[in-house]
Formats: C-alpha cells, sequence, structure tokens
C-alpha cells in the first residue's frame, strides 16, 4: 500500500472544500484559516476561503482573500474568475470585465471565464459582445449548461422569448440539479407568459436549495409580474437579508418600493445600498429616477454622471442621461449622450427612439422614420418604436406606411386604444371611411369615454352626410372632455351646414379660444368670419 504524502495546510484545506459544499461555512472557513496559518501563501486556500465568504454574503472578506490568491498565484486564471464574480456581486463590472479578460488571456479556451464575461457584458448592455461570448462558450462545450442559461438570459433581456425557452430547457436537460438552470428555466417560462408554473418552479427550487437569494429575487419578479408586490417585496427582504452587500438585490427593493410608491422608503434603501456599495452604478441610476420624481433635475444629473463614471460604456445610463438633458433643453448634451450609446451599444433600440425624438425636435422627420427604423431593426415588435415612425409617416403623408405600423401594434395588443385611434385618422386622409369607422367603433367598445373617439366618429358621419349623427357624437364628446377643441370645430361646420349660423359662430369661437395655434386655425377663422356674415352675429 502507497502512502499519499498529503501536508497538513493541503489537508485542512480539503477538508474546508468539504465542509463548503455542504453549506457548513464558518466551519470551512475555520479550516481554511488553519491551512493558511501553517502556509501563509497558499493561494488555493485563499481562493477557497474567499469562496466561502461569498457564500455567507461577506463580499469585502471575498474580495481581500481573491486579491491575496492572486498575489500569491499571479497566473491562475481560476482566482480571476473567482474574484470576477465577487465583483460582480458588489456591482463592479467594469472591474469584473477585467478580470475575467485576463483569466482569458491566461487561458483562452477557459469557458467559464469566457461565458462570466459574457454575463457581465449583458448587464452592461453590451448585448452584441454578450452574444458572441456567450456562442463561444458554447462553441467550445457543446455539453456545458452555463453557457446555455447564460444565451437564455441574453435573449429574455433582447425580447426572443422562445429562443431563450429552449436555450433554458437544454440547460436544465444537461445539468438539472444546478440551481442556476432551474432559475433560467423559471424566467424563460414565466416570460413566456406562464407565471403560475414559473414561481412553482422557484418554490420548488428554493425546497431544493433553501436561502438561495438569486431564486428568491427572480421568484419576487414574477409575483411583482402578477401584481403580487406583497408577494414580491417579501422574497426580496429576504434576499437582502441573506446577502446584504448585494447590489442587484438592494436595487431590486428599491424599485419596487418605489413602484408601490413607497418613495421615503426607496430613498432609504437606494441610500442604504450605496452607503453598503458606492461602487455599483446600478444604483446611482435608480436614485436619480428617485430624484425626478421628486423634480429635482441637479442631484439627477449629478447621479447618472456618476454611474456614467462608473460604467463609461452603459448604454442604459447614456440614454437615460440624454433623456434628462432632453427635458431641460440640453439638446445638444442629448445628442453627444445617444451617439456615445450607440457606439458602447449598437442593438439597443432605446437609443434609436430617444435619437428619433431628437430628430423630430429639429424637424428632421425623415432622419426621424430612419432612426425609428432602425431601432426596429433591433426590437422589430417594440410598440414605442412602432407607433413613432407610425406617427412620422402620418406626417409625412405616407399613409399606407402609417397604417402598416399602426396595425402591427394591433396584431400585438387587441385593446391598443391609440393604435386603434392612429389607424383610424390614417384611414379618413386615404379617405377611406369604412376602414375608419371599423377602428372608431372598436375603441368606443373598448373604452365609452374615449372623447376623440367620438369625435372621429362625428367626422365619418359628417363626412358620409349624416349630420345628425355627426352632431350626437360631437356633443358627446364635449361632454366628455370639455376642453379637447377639436369636436367645437366639427360641431360648428354641422351647424353650418343646418343654417345654425349663431350656434357655428359659439362653437367656432369656443374651438379658435382654446387652441389658437392650431393647424385648422385659419379654416375654422374663415368659417367664422362666413358665419358671421350670414347672420350668426
Amino acid at each position: 500500500m502507497i502512502e499519499l504524502d498529503v501536508r497538513p495546510e493541503e489537508s485542512h484545506c480539503a477538508n474546508g472544500v468539504l465542509l463548503a459544499l455542504d453549506w457548513k461555512v464558518e466551519e470551512a472557513i475555520a479550516e481554511f484559516d488553519k491551512a493558511i496559518a501553517i502556509f501563509p501563501f497558499y493561494a488555493d486556500a485563499y481562493r477557497q476561503r474567499g469562496f466561502a465568504h461569498l457564500l455567507a454574503g461577506d463580499l469585502k472578506r471575498s474580495l481581500e482573500d481573491f486579491d491575496k490568491a492572486i498575489e500569491c498565484r499571479p497566473f491562475a486564471p481560476e482566482s480571476y474568475v473567482f474574484r470576477g464574480n465577487s465583483r460582480l456581486m458588489t456591482g463592479n463590472l467594469a472591474a469584473a470585465i477585467e478580470d475575467f479578460s485576463r483569466a482569458i488571456e491566461i487561458r483562452p479556451d477557459f469557458v467559464k471565464a469566457i461565458v462570466n464575461r459574457g454575463t457581465t457584458l449583458m448587464q452592461m448592455g453590451r448585448f452584441d459582445e454578450a452574444g458572441e461570448d456567450l456562442d463561444k462558450g458554447i462553441e467550445l462545450a457543446p455539453e456545458s449548461p452555463d453557457a446555455y442559461s447564460m444565451r437564455a438570459f441574453l435573449r429574455l433581456t433582447v425580447g426572443d422569448t422562445e429562443d431563450a425557452l429552449a436555450d433554458a430547457r437544454k440547460a436544465y436537460e444537461l445539468k438539472p440539479q444546478e440551481v442556476n438552470n432551474v432559475n433560467v428555466l423559471a424566467m424563460a417560462t414565466g416570460f413566456s407568459g406562464d407565471l403560475d408554473e414559473a414561481i412553482r418552479l422557484l418554490t420548488d427550487g428554493l425546497t431544493r436549495f433553501p436561502q438561495n437569494p438569486m431564486l428568491l429575487q427572480n421568484r419576487s419578479m414574477m409575483h411583482e409580474k402578477k401584481r403580487d408586490l406583497e408577494a414580491a417585496l417579501a422574497d426580496l427582504e429576504e434576499a437582502c437579508r441573506l446577502v446584504p452587500d448585494n447590489a442587484d438585490y438592494l436595487s431590486a427593493r428599491g424599485k419596487l418600493l418605489r413602484r408601490m410608491g413607497r418613495l421615503d422608503k426607496a430613498f432609504e434603501a437606494v441610500e442604504e445600498a450605496i452607503k453598503r456599495n458606492d461602487r455599483a452604478a446600478g444604483l446611482y441610476r435608480e436614485r436619480a429616477t428617485l430624484f425626478l420624481m421628486k423634480d429635482d433635475v441637479v442631484r439627477a444629473q449629478a447621479d447618472l454622471d456618476k454611474s456614467i463614471e462608473l460604467e463609461p460604456r452603459n448604454a442604459a445610463a447614456l440614454v437615460e442621461r440624454a433623456r434628462l438633458r432632453l427635458r431641460t433643453g440640453n439638446v445638444g448634451g442629448a445628442d453627444t449622450d445617444l451617439d456615445a450609446a450607440v457606439k458602447a451599444n449598437p442593438r439597443y433600440a432605446v437609443t434609436y427612439f430617444l435619437r428619433g425624438k431628437l430628430r423630430e425636435i429639429k424637424n428632421d422627420l425623415e432622419g426621424a422614420e430612419e432612426e425609428y427604423t432602425t431601432g426596429l431593426n433591433c426590437a422589430p415588435n417594440d410598440v414605442e418604436l412602432l407607433f413613432e415612425r407610425g406617427s412620422v409617416r402620418a406626417a409625412r403623408n405616407n399613409f399606407k406606411g402609417a397604417g402598416d405600423d399602426f396595425g402591427e401594434i394591433i396584431k400585438q395588443d387587441e385593446t391598443a386604444e391609440a393604435a386603434y385611434l392612429a389607424r383610424a385618422k390614417v384611414s379618413l386622409m386615404l379617405p377611406n371611411l369604412v376602414g375608419a369607422m371599423g377602428d372608431i367603433e372598436k375603441v368606443i367598445l373598448l373604452n365609452d369615454k374615449n372623447a376623440e373617439a367620438y369625435c372621429l366618429r362625428g367626422d365619418c358621419h359628417r363626412e358620409t352626410g349624416k349630420l345628425n349623427k355627426a352632431q350626437t357624437d360631437y356633443e358627446k364628446a364635449i361632454e366628455l372632455a370639455p376642453g379637447f377643441p377639436e369636436p367645437y370645430l366639427g360641431l360648428g361646420v354641422v351647424h353650418m351646414n343646418g343654417g345654425r349660423f349663431g350656434d357655428a359662430v359659439t362653437c367656432l369661437k369656443k374651438f379658435l379660444a382654446l387652441a389658437p395655434t392650431h393647424p385648422w386655425a385659419s379654416e375654422a377663422k374663415r368659417l367664422l368670419t362666413e358665419a358671421e356674415k350670414r347672420g350668426g352675429k
């Protein structure tokens, strides 16, 4: 029998690994302490102790141990991956990218480092680069569940739900006992529309992996989608208790409290999070949102500046600052931020939405349409982009194109009142009165308090000579919204056609008082002059 010569520090380290796997974290740390006391330059013991501190939620000590492991063995790629994960949990994404990239530099086929870098790039909004890393991970290790699960998250982020679910199922099939695969399958299931099944999967996961904060956070998200906000908050509170320094959980808690209208509590949550972790860019963005809700533009701007200082290539942060700059009239600054956002992430559709709005401000409708079209190439089903492009196309007299855009929105949501109304207006311009009337009737069926719908139906009746019906609809619109100018103009025209010039004058004057700069104001003035001449004074 051959006896292996195992040094005491190695024995303590091996015992610590077994204890950590059994979630006996304090006992594991004690074993690693003994190993390090015997051999103070034992890189593996520092790395394993750092991981144990990570399990215990002590991010500060985990980072210190990973730093020491790298100091002892600077060419061990595993230590960089561990430290990158720890930095990721603190929200220091740029530093995490540096660690994962260094690990890949040392070992170019290190799948774990490639996948983790892709995951971090995804969190930074750099979706194209993230996709390249995750595809590379699958190419190098087609039976590795990690790359599939992370690519599923990426596909969920960009709205590719069907492919995300396929990736999630593949990851779970390869390793059903892995908590991350349970998590991603639940998320993909929830985003596919089956929230009850998603919650069931997450609850089952928590039975198998008790006190797992990631599962708690995502169950919170599913509860929030079901509008059970109290249950969502309870899960987030527990996640924050388990990992008090995690920027993601703290930020999510602040956002949820904001959604629940508890702004003071939301502020407290975010302020506490920043005290614990002042390197998490997302926390400054969340606090900026809260400041904007209090109309404190100066502090909101300062927080967005800080967020971008921490993550200069975060497209979402650049877009938010551009939005704020537009709000304060700083068009040039907004333009600069949006250009930087495109460079940071050319696939971030929201950037093109704001660039389109900026072109509209400059009265460049052709440029605006191009921006919205580029955004739709990134996110083909984005309702806001479709609506804005449709509106610009209508303004440019491309009524068919506009109608197609509004129709696409209606295909996605048969209750989209604004899209029905917009398509009805386009149909009136063609003219397609039958199509316009069909859309207007649909709106009234959805919402019988929509004054604009009655006004447009009045226009249809007036165009077909049904003046009594037109008058009824215009009067209904005025009853519902006395400050809405357009039905007064329509009613004035109906009164003129019926020879009631005095009533016409009253309606036309009301229209002009409410909307003196309306595009139809000059026509209303002409009609008013005519009505007064014909005895309406």
